[in-house]
């Protein structure tokens, strides 16, 4: 069995899709309001890794505290039932010792996972970092000389061309996870 940890804020949803959602925009809030929106180009991206590679999916994102939130945002945005088989335990204070905890107890090996996620400081367990495909929930401008007020914040995310940098799972992300299962393990 492989298996893909998943984080959904800043993998599955963006700044972007988030503004929009908030606008009624090109990505609505889906049935569960603006707090549990995705955007469909991300979910379409991870749909189409996790079925050819056949993976599973333990969700490791604070989502897994609303059993139902993320099956039927995936079903709104792609009318996808994704190959959801758990959650990581709330029990552990870092995402890194929940995954860690999660592979002892179903016996996962190094070499059988990955791990999604847009935070990285708390994957912090051997072997994790090798797993880790980082995504980022905005891209930062480096043409920025001075900090942004939150107004300013807000218009530039609107801005349409601000609006297309915004990132989330991507196809370069899906060829890390193919590159990740495809190579011999130790």
């Amino acid at each position: 069995m492989r298996v893909l940890f998943l984080d959904v804020d800043g993998v599955l949803n963006n700044t972007r899709s988030m503004v929009l959602a908030s606008q009624g925009g090109l990505h609505p809030a889906g049935p569960l309001g603006k707090m549990f929106t995705v955007d469909r180009h991300c979910v379409r991206r991870l749909r189409a890794v996790v079925e050819e590679l056949d993976l599973r999916i333990v969700v490791s994102s604070t989502w897994r505290r609303h059993p139902r939130a993320l099956d039927t945002a995936l079903l709104w945005a792609d009318n996808w039932r994704a190959p959801i088989i758990g959650k990581t335990a709330t029990s552990y204070d870092k995402r890194g010792e929940q995954i860690a905890a999660w592979c002892r107890e179903n016996r996962l090996g190094p070499q059988d996972f990955v791990i999604v996620d847009d935070d990285t400081y708390d994957i912090d367990q051997p072997g994790q970092a090798e797993r880790l495909v980082h995504c980022a929930y905005r891209r930062h401008c480096a043409r920025r000389k001075k900090r942004l007020t939150r107004r300013e914040r807000r218009q530039d995310w609107l801005d349409p061309k601000e609006l297309r940098r915004q990132v989330g799972f991507t196809e370069q992300h899906a060829n890390q996870i193919r590159a990740l299962f495809s190579a011999k393990g130790p």
